[in-house]
């Protein structure tokens, strides 16, 4: 049941202490140059601290999520393995993330020229413009349950600007896993147990 406790620990903050709603703002930037470092933060130390251990628990969560899947194959556990194949691609972009963070010495420092903004970029809902001579920029936003970063991957030709919202609704499929395989690993006749209703898990 470890697993569920990674799920426990993500709804308490999201239920009892939820980030602010991310608002409209316009920071109205115009980066020039090379090696230019932005970072915008409107969220209080307890909220960012907040911020920071659901992603870090939802990171954790899709690895060993990940490795349950590869378990499943070699137990040829058919259900578990289409139940976690239908929900995994729905956590990606939260490793994402997670990693962004993980190797955030590497994004701010000399692999900007690598993973940061190169050339023109617009940020439309942000307000910031990054001019064509632009070379190496990094830049990272933090307003309310939302996050906006730039990571450029090696596969991206055209990379775009990155969001992710912290909120019940964009976690809401972490929820509906941790439902689902809730009743599955509790539909067993090993031993006669009585196990609460998955109806009453994770409702807000």
């Amino acid at each position: 049941m470890f697993f569920f406790d990674y799920i426990n620990s993500i709804y308490t903050i999201i239920k009892i202490h939820p980030l602010p709603k991310a608002e409209i703002i316009n920071i109205g930037l115009v980066s020039k140059g090379k090696h230019s470092i932005y970072i915008y933060n409107s969220l209080t130390p307890f909220e960012f601290f907040s911020l920071r251990g659901i992603l870090a628990l939802i990171g954790d969560l899709y690895f060993l999520i990940k490795e349950t899947k590869k378990l499943s194959k070699y137990l040829d556990n058919e259900i578990l393995f289409d139940l976690i194949s239908n929900y995994l691609p729905k956590l990606k972009k939260f490793r994402y993330a997670r990693n962004y963070f993980a190797h955030f010495d590497e994004r701010i420092g000399k692999g900007r020229e690598i993973h940061g903004v190169t050339g023109k970029l617009k940020l439309h809902n942000l307000g910031i413009k990054f001019n064509e001579d632009s070379d190496g920029c990094f830049y990272l936003a933090l307003i309310g349950d939302k996050l906006y970063y730039h990571d450029k991957q090696k596969f991206e030709k055209n990379p775009t600007p990155k969001s992710i919202s912290f909120n019940k609704e964009s976690l809401k499929d972490i929820f509906f896993l941790a439902k689902d395989l809730y009743d599955l690993v509790t539909t067993h006749s090993i031993h006669p147990t009585k196990y609460r209703s998955s109806k009453l898990l994770f409702y807000f």
